[in-house]
């Protein structure tokens, strides 16, 4: 019985102190809402504020005011304009400082460009390309010099040659440039000069060409004669129209008459139209008569073989 008893005296105990925590708890959330803990807030500037702390009186709250001014609203010591600036013009855009913010208060209506300064050194500059310049002229050979055999030889123009790195001209005739035009009868324009030096490449084949050369040879243009076997390069020129001949010079009368023929540049545009394929015989005309079906030889009889067959084996 007496352990009974304690038992229901200490869950008195605890159940009184569990009611009193809960009510204490309950107040401390239900207060403040019913104007319980409410106090009059008494809002004192900074410079107030030392002088109520060190009186130590009031038991007010002291919420210090500080000069804050939020982005893009004007301030009170801004409105006025600085001195030394001027207010910017109506309609005039405001100037650009130099951390690239807008100042309002800045006029760039008295700001002049100055000129740009000149380049450091010219060392950077775009330079205009210097026209090329044009190719010495041939220097003529004496007829005393010996004739020399130059290999592979390829025709840049007509009346021109290129071998070994030299450049050669035949001497006597008029050089053919490769982009001169010619006109025909009917007013037609056709590149003569291409297909001058076309002729030319195609008589000359790369053969190996003899030309009177300078024996103190400097590598320089030269103008001078030369033959592929027993054929004049230059007369065969100024003779098939491939090049004019010059006034006085032992090729005139030949072309002359390549003028007269209307030879080469003289003439028309060439034809260089490809031939089409032949023609089928055949279907030219419907009236040619058929050709019967030759007969064909009789087949061969069967060879007789040679010697006696063999016999045949015995019945079992």
């Amino acid at each position: 019985m007496a352990h009974m008893r304690d038992r229901s005296h200490a869950r008195a105990v605890f159940g009184g102190l569990a009611c009193v925590t809960g009510a204490v708890l309950l107040a401390a959330f239900i207060a403040p809402f019913h104007g319980a803990l409410d106090r009059p807030v008494v809002v004192i500037d900074s410079g107030q504020a030392g002088g109520k702390q060190a009186s130590g009186g009031g038991n007010g709250i002291v919420v210090e005011q500080f000069d804050y001014d939020e982005p893009g609203t004007p301030s009170e010591t801004g409105n006025a304009p600085q001195q030394g600036h001027a207010a910017p013009a109506e309609g005039q855009p405001p100037a650009w400082k130099e951390d690239g913010k807008v100042n309002d208060q800045v006029n760039d209506g008295g700001l002049e460009r100055e000129a740009p300064r000149p380049p450091l050194s010219d060392l950077g500059l775009a330079s205009t390309p210097k026209p090329p310049e044009p190719p010495a002229p041939a220097a003529a050979v004496d007829e005393g010099e010996p004739m020399q055999l130059l290999q592979r030889p390829v025709a840049v123009a007509a009346g021109r040659l290129e071998s070994q790195g030299r450049i050669i001209e035949l001497q006597g005739i008029e050089v053919v440039p490769v982009e001169q035009t010619c006109r025909t009868a009917s007013g037609e324009n056709w590149p003569c000069g291409m297909q001058a030096r076309t002729a030319f490449r195609q008589w000359l084949r790369s053969r190996a060409i003899m030309c009177r050369l300078p024996q103190n040879d400097s590598g320089g243009a030269v103008a001078t004669e030369c033959t592929l076997g027993n054929e004049d390069a230059a007369e065969w020129l100024a003779a098939n129209g491939w090049a004019r001949a010059a006034a006085g010079g032992k090729y005139e009368e030949a072309g002359r008459k390549a003028e007269e023929t209307r030879r080469g540049i003289f003439g028309d545009k060439p034809d260089t139209t490809l031939p089409g394929p032949p023609p089928d015989t055949q279907s030219l005309s419907p009236l040619a008569p058929e050709l019967e079906p030759q007969p064909s030889a009789p087949p061969s009889p069967p060879a007789e073989p040679q010697g006696d067959f063999p016999p045949a084996p015995p019945l079992q």
